[in-house]
Formats: C-alpha cells, structure tokens, sequence
C-alpha cells in the first residue's frame, strides 16, 4: 500500500512524538541522552510483528520537521548510557490495509511496536487508533 500523504503525516508524527518525549524526560546522566533525530522506513508486509520487510522509502526525522532520503543501511548506532545516537523506526501496513505497524528503537534495551487500526472520521479524514503494544524491549 502507498500510504495517502495524509495518512503518511499521521504515522510519521509518531515517531517524531517519541522523539520529543524522550528529549523533554529529565534523564540521569547515567541513562545517557536520547537521540535528537532518527531514520524511519517505510517496509514491505511481514506477518511476523518483530519482522521487519524490505524498505520501500525512508525519511530523516526530528521533534521538528520530517524529510524524505535515500533508503540506506544504517551502520550500528554508537550507544550512548541506554540510548542509541539515532532513533531507528519503521512501519508497515497489514495486506488489506486496516492495520499499521508502528516499530522504534532507540537504545539496545528500549523499543516498542504497536499495531494501530486505519480508519477515518465522519470528514473522510485518515485517523489512526491508539494502538496495542505488539512487542517491548
């Protein structure tokens, strides 16, 4: 599925939310400092939820702003206390497109999926749902 630019801003501003909450937490020095930007894919189905399919398009991510780039191969992330140097995200949505799987990681032991249904509002706008907790980490 091609997601509508819509529905793309939508999914996209989740990670960017972790983003934010992650930077606005009062850490201690020894949990390290969460990552200011991250790398998002958009992926292939997978049926397995801590799958991840091959890459259809990725964007370059911050609190603020979003941008499309090159899908790559990231080299390992430098850890810093619990926190990768670089959110790592991805989704992708189920093969009749009522579900999207929402993935991050930003430190070796800190993840989450979630699954969250598709739908829209009495406007035909897109929405998702809350989401269930798929896997932790």
């Amino acid at each position: 599925m091609t997601p509508s630019p819509e529905l793309l801003t939508i999914i996209l501003s989740e990670f960017q939310d972790v983003l934010r909450e992650n930077l606005s937490h009062e850490w201690q020095p020894v949990h390290g400092r969460p990552p200011k930007y991250g790398y998002v894919e958009h992926t292939q189905f997978t049926a397995h939820e801590l799958g991840k399919g091959s890459a259809i398009t990725a964007w370059q991510i911050s609190a603020e702003t979003v941008r499309e780039c090159t899908v790559k191969q990231l080299a390992k992330p430098a850890i810093n206390g619990m926190f990768f140097e670089v959110l790592i995200g991805w989704f992708y949505f189920t093969e009749d497109a009522a579900f999207v799987h929402v993935c991050w990681q930003i430190g070796p032991r800190f993840g989450r999926g979630f699954q969250h249904q598709v739908g829209r509002d009495t406007l035909n706008r897109y929405l998702i749902s809350r989401g269930t907790n798929t896997w932790v980490s």
